[in-house]
């Protein structure tokens, strides 16, 4: 049988070497089973947030850009830009209505829907924002850490949008810092960070230590999430991941999977989860279970790129990538791959009774959703 050789005439035979090296590689690149977006921004994306399943927005945290889709993550449009400084902090809670945070104190609120911006007085420029998380639809609470030279310490504050005014959770809280916060199934807030993982009861009692680590910088906590009231999970920096199976009360360390910063867990049926992580050591960043959580594979095609961000709607996971795509997977297809047929809910949204875009709420006077100057589209 004669060998299979590709040559492409008129360019070098040393080059065309290095093209044939180069193909297993570009194959390795894509994702299977996704559907890969090209977003208007040019630099990494690090947040994603949807609102419904048809509107969200991704942030491209070191250049401060906005992306906007109505479609689902179909099609994406640049809207305003707060401000130059990196951010690492993103909530919408309207398609509207939303707030970007990051160094130096900085906080931003839009009504918009990110066409214009707005800044938010807070206690201290010495504060950096990593999170941002809407309760009650009345409250904002934002975590980070301190900058001063003097003392750092987290930081955990809650705005009041009635009074317009901060109060401090608590002022002798432990640790470094807080990465990440969460709500369960019962209304308990959790904040993650360095060594350390808070519950901070429903109530407004003082928050309870529920794990301290020693692993210093290796940690770090930055993703908590509850799978159901019993089941959550906490992973964060050099593969730390913690679970827990009656409610966090107590939390086991489990087997790492990966050495780099995973960043994000979510789960698409209650057998499917995904799990995304930023390269910083060695090994893949995007992993998939197949059975609950018990084990983990890395996906084929991930690459090498860093996945920053992840938002599961009623009909979709959205990823966001270091390399500035967008990719997207149907629900449906998961419930497909494990022989169940999905939800009623999710087969109206697809077959069309509640369709991406028929989801869309009210914006404020003058705002139109499709036509505005500032909206650049770009597809697939």
């Amino acid at each position: 049988m004669r060998a299979f050789t590709r040559t492409w005439p008129g360019i070098p035979t040393v080059w065309q070497a290095v093209l044939v090296a180069l193909m297993p590689v570009v194959a390795f690149a894509q994702l299977t089973g996704w559907t890969r977006i090209d977003s208007p921004v040019r630099s990494p994306l690090h947040q994603v947030c949807f609102v419904n399943a048809a509107e969200g927005f991704a942030l491209a945290g070191h250049t401060g850009q906005m992306i906007n889709t109505r479609d689902g993550g179909e099609t994406w449009y640049l809207v305003g830009r707060a401000d130059s400084v990196g951010f690492g902090a993103m909530l919408f809670r309207t398609n509207y209505l939303g707030w970007i945070a990051g160094p130096r104190g900085k906080l931003f609120r839009t009504e918009t829907g990110g066409l214009s911006w707005q800044k938010v007085p807070t206690p201290s420029r010495t504060y950096h924002y990593y999170d941002l998380l809407s309760y009650k639809n009345e409250f904002l609470i934002a975590a980070g850490t301190t900058r001063s030279f003097s003392r750092r310490k987290p930081v955990l504050e809650i705005y009041v949008d009635s009074l317009e005014a901060w109060n401090e959770v608590d002022e002798t809280l432990p640790g470094f810092s807080v990465h990440d916060l969460a709500e369960d199934s019962s209304g308990n807030l959790w904040a993650g960070g360095r060594d350390l993982l808070l519950m901070i009861p429903q109530d407004g009692s003082a928050p309870q230590v529920m794990w301290r680590g020693t692993r210093g910088k290796c940690g770090t906590i930055e993703h908590v999430c509850f799978k159901t009231a019993r089941e959550g999970w906490a992973v964060g920096s050099c593969g730390l991941m913690l679970h827990t199976l009656d409610g966090g009360r107590s939390w086991t360390e489990r087997e790492p999977v990966s050495t780099n910063r995973l960043l994000e867990m979510g789960f698409s049926h209650p057998d499917v989860g995904y799990l995304a992580a930023e390269r910083t050591g060695e090994g893949p960043t995007l992993f998939r279970s197949l059975d609950g959580g018990k084990s983990w594979d890395p996906l084929i095609g991930a690459g090498e790129t860093s996945y920053y961000d992840m938002e599961i709607t009623p009909i979709r996971i959205i990823l966001v990538s270091g390399a500035g795509h967008i990719y997207l997977r149907e629900r449906e297809e998961d419930y497909r791959m494990q022989g169940d047929e999905p939800p009623s809910d999710m087969v109206r949204e697809i077959e069309g009774e509640l369709r991406p875009g028929m989801l869309m709420q009210e914006r404020p006077p003058g705002i139109e959703p499709e036509e505005t100057q500032q909206r650049r589209p770009l597809g697939r």
